[in-house]
C-alpha cells in the first residue's frame, strides 16, 4: 500500500501511498468523489480506523493514523485518532 512515517510533533503515523494502482485510484477519487465506492474507499477507511484503534491499544491515546494524498504528502485524505475517524476527504 505505502510507506509509513511518524510525525512526532503531532503524534501521527502517516501512510504515503507507493503502489501505482493505489496512487492512481486515490488520485481519481480526489478528482471525482463519486467513484469512492468503486475503489473500496469505505472498506479502506474502516480498516484504517480499526488500525487506529489497535495503535491506541498498543501505545495509548493521542496517536493519529493518516492516509496522505499521493500527489501531496502534506494533504490528508483520511485521518483517524484513537479508533475514530477525524477527517474524510469525501465527507
Amino acid at each position: 500500500m505505502g510507506s509509513v512515517s511518524y510525525r512526532e510533533k503531532d503524534q501521527t503515523f502517516v501512510i504515503t501511498p507507493t503502489d501505482d494502482q493505489m496512487k492512481e485510484a486515490l488520485t481519481a477519487m480526489q478528482n471525482d468523489h463519486s467513484i469512492a465506492e468503486q475503489i473500496g474507499w469505505d472498506n479502506l477507511t474502516k480498516n484504517l480506523t480499526q488500525s487506529s484503534a489497535s495503535i491506541k491499544k498498543a501505545l495509548g491515546s493521542g496517536y493519529s493514523l493518516e492516509l496522505a494524498s499521493p500527489n501531496d504528502a502534506q494533504q490528508a485524505l483520511f485521518t483517524a485518532k484513537d479508533g475514530k475517524a477525524t477527517y474524510n476527504v469525501i465527507k
